[in-house]
């Protein structure tokens, strides 16, 4: 009798002479010369995703079993979304957030102890197929999740089997590349620019990181954003995206680039949680104030001249006055929770937080206050910020005496939530999100722009004395030589973000006091600015382009969370030998303007640079608000027209010259920022801009 494979199969089930099990299903699908056993072994070690869908597709059409159908139908359907996500699964109009995210929102529950795929037998012919997604789905998992990447036995857990399964599929389909580079085994992308022999060093650094970061910024355009403006990751962390593009989107001239993300931003407002002007979704002020701050500052400083941002942005000062903050029992205004939206304040004491995460909602306010003095917000953070500088010296709880808490309770006013220590306030349930020194940095920054809208020294008081006791040698340790939450503790904690603060209040204040400190701990362009040490500041440059070293798809295809672009390297660091730098957006953001700090709070970028990212190199050497430097080549064939327009000068009259080969006088006012000139081809310029003395 002549019958197939299947028939014979389940006419043996059928009669009783034996019952499925995985061992048995391995034996007969690896028959030689089996189909069956030969569209796996193409399935697996295919390099395009989208043909292992089609081999899939193909081998559920075949004569299999009826529980290998079903195996296959299941791993199918991660394969297929995993591959064609954008093209088959995404759906504008989708109001979520992570969940409806189609990059991400099939797999959002997988976890080591609840995975995704059938639970097979590992001897099963169809498990290293199963390996492979379980595997990048668990890596993107660790990638993402605070809870797994910042919990060292979680993080291990997940490395370990994440790593296993990988294994597993690689040694089955020795010709699969995507497993060996999971592995720590793969071909660095190769840079898309050549090095041109006329540039200086850092110039041909600079350009390579630049060129990459266009391209890869354009790729996300063209092939993940849908008609409503999303990219897939849901709308919480698709409006985080500018972030890592702010050297292309706010220091160059990227028509595609800021219409893409104005048409996120709109998207975003067109949600029925967005009406009121804030999400009416209940969360934590981290992930709250992400739809508000991040695409209202974004605009603000790509469209300054449109009156509908900041209208959006004024419009939670209701909310802020009368909902969200009060004055507490020892007569300080504070935020009454961590936990909030457009509607209500959650009830729960653990989340009646005020934090120095709460600095990300205002970052709109900050600006408004910068530009226009607006009154109404400047009371506002005058009094806020004042209960921060009151908190920062008190002793209580264990919280050192000069040292910012990480949590302000309400209604008590106490320095600390109400976990067991202080540097831990408890009040989420990811462990380390709001953990002492989150977002000490953007507080600082705010003392320093309070200082400057009022000149009111009280301000400067936290930044000052911890730069005082960081002159005297304490925090000189690591961390782990001190007693958690103790002073020297908290310092060597803080210390590698001190000199960014310092190098910003320098600028603000005049006062070189501290610039030891500077020159001792700053690193990248901070240092450059006090050194002018140009062979460090190459070597770090150079540096950064190792960041954008992995190949492509760590940066493309493979990346599920919109809020990690550039974060592939988290993992690949944990079993590389050598670590790679993360990409770091603000240091190439400050090479080309000049910017010091955190650009987010009392930005100081000095230029916009109205031409394309493209064969150029650019840095500011000088930016101040009556001089401005920098150096610029051109790696293009032919002379390039540009403009620049000047944000940091001070109204005047300017002489400029491009060495001498340009040069002219400028009125510099509210109506005219601009200068324009020619670069030449492949030829180092350098660009001097000085405010001519009043007669």
């Amino acid at each position: 009798m002549n019958c197939s494979r299947k028939e014979f199969i389940e006419s043996c089930i059928a009669a009783g002479f034996c019952f499925y099990c995985p061992q048995l299903l391995a034996y007969q699908s690896s028959i030689t010369g089996n189909e069956f056993q030969d569209l796996i072994k193409r399935a697996g070690n295919t390099n395009d995703d989208k043909e292992r869908v089609l081999i899939l597709e193909e081998i559920l059409k075949s004569d299999i079993t009826t529980e290998e159908k079903d195996i296959v139908r299941q791993l199918l359907n991660i394969a297929d979304r995993w591959t064609n996500a954008f093209e088959k699964y995404a759906k504008p109009g989708t109001e979520g957030n992570e969940p409806e995210g189609y990059l991400c929102g099939f797999f959002i529950r997988h976890s080591l102890e609840k995975p995704l795929l059938p639970d097979i037998s590992e001897s099963n012919i169809l498990f290293p197929l199963i390996a492979l997604y379980r595997s990048r789905m668990l890596t993107a998992r660790l990638i993402q999740s605070g809870n797994i990447i910042n919990v060292p036995d979680v993080r291990e857990k997940y490395l370990a089997e994440s790593g296993r399964l990988m294994g597993i599929a690689s040694s089955a389909y020795p010709e699969n590349e995507l497993a060996k580079n999971y592995l720590g085994k793969y071909k660095p992308w190769d840079e898309i620019v050549s090095y041109n022999s006329k540039a200086p060093e850092w110039a041909n650094y600079q350009r390579m990181i630049l060129e990459k970061l266009a391209y890869l910024i354009h790729w996300w355009i063209d092939n993940r954003q849908i008609a409503d403006g999303q990219f897939g990751g849901g709308w919480g962390d698709d409006v985080e995206m500018w972030r890592s593009w702010v050297p292309v989107l706010f220091a160059f001239d990227d028509e595609k680039v800021k219409k893409s993300q104005e048409k996120l931003f709109e998207g975003l407002y067109g949600l029925s949680r967005m009406q009121k002007g804030y999400t009416t979704l209940m969360s934590d002020v981290e992930h709250t104030s992400e739809e508000y701050s991040d695409p209202l500052y974004c605009m603000l400083n790509m469209q300054p001249e449109n009156p509908v941002w900041e209208e959006r942005a004024l419009r939670v000062l209701d909310f802020i006055e009368n909902l969200w903050t009060g004055v507490n029992e020892r007569g300080q205004l504070q935020f009454k929770s961590t936990w909030f939206n457009a509607e209500q304040v959650h009830p729960d004491e653990y989340r009646a937080c005020d934090t120095p995460y709460h600095t990300r909602l205002v970052q709109p306010l900050m600006l408004i206050w910068l530009r226009t003095g607006n009154k109404r917000v400047a009371d506002l953070i005058t009094g806020w910020l004042k209960t921060w500088v009151e908190a920062t010296f008190i002793s209580e709880y264990g919280k050192p005496e000069g040292i910012i808490p990480a949590a302000i309770h309400w209604p008590d006013g106490r320095p600390a939530g109400l976990g067991k220590n202080w540097w831990q306030p408890e009040n989420h349930n990811e462990p380390t999100l709001y953990y002492f020194p989150a977002q000490q940095q953007m507080m600082y920054e705010c003392f320093l722009q309070a200082y400057h809208t009022t000149g009111d020294e009280y301000y400067l008081k936290p930044i000052r004395s911890i730069s005082e006791m960081r002159l005297n040698g304490t925090g000189d340790g690591e961390p782990g030589d001190y007693k958690p939450g103790s002073l020297d503790w908290s310092i060597s904690v803080l210390k590698s973000s001190i000199p960014r603060i310092l190098i910003k209040y320098r600028l603000i204040t005049g006062d070189t006091s501290f610039d030891r400190i500077i020159s001792n701990d700053a690193r990248g362009y901070e240092n450059f600015i006090l050194t002018q040490n140009m062979n460090r500041l190459t070597s770090e440059i150079n540096e950064q382009r190792k960041s954008l070293s992995l190949p492509e798809i760590f940066y493309t295809t493979e990346v599920r969370w919109t809020d990690r672009l550039f974060a592939s390297v988290r993992y690949f660091n944990f079993i590389l030998d050598q670590p790679l730098p993360g990409f770091d957006a603000g240091f190439l953001f400050s090479c080309l303007t000049g910017s010091v700090g955190n650009y987010q709070i009392l930005p100081v970028f000095g230029v916009k640079w109205i031409t394309s990212p493209k064969e150029i190199a650019i840095l500011t050497t000088i930016n101040s608000t009556s001089r401005f430097q920098a150096q610029l080549f051109h790696f293009g064939n032919q002379p390039r027209q540009l403009r620049v327009r000047f944000l940091n000068l001070k109204d005047g009259n300017y002489k400029w010259i491009l060495s001498g080969r340009e040069k002219g006088i400028v009125e510099i006012n509210q109506k005219n920022r601009e200068i324009e000139f020619s670069l030449p081809s492949q030829k180092l310029c350098k660009l001097t801009v000085e405010n001519l003395p009043v007669k």
